[in-house]
């Protein structure tokens, strides 16, 4: 797994772009499309939806002021 996570950090880091020559895309966190990369303990990536994003949403909701 770390080899993985190295290998798209450095790619990151020589060239602002993670995905250099790597099994799976990494495509930009946006709230449209609420992908993240998750490494495996074998260190296979894949991309999935946030699993936490729904819970994270209510608590924001709920951490807003009071208008």
């Amino acid at each position: 797994m770390a080899r993985t996570i190295n290998r798209y950090v450095g790619n990151f880091a020589k060239a602002g772009d993670p995905n250099g020559g790597t099994p799976a895309r990494w495509t930009p966190y946006t709230p449209a499309n609420d992908f993240l990369m998750d490494f495996a303990a074998d260190g296979s990536p894949r991309g999935e939806p946030d699993p936490w994003k729904a819970k994270l949403d209510l608590v924001a909701a709920s951490s807003s002021p009071v208008q």
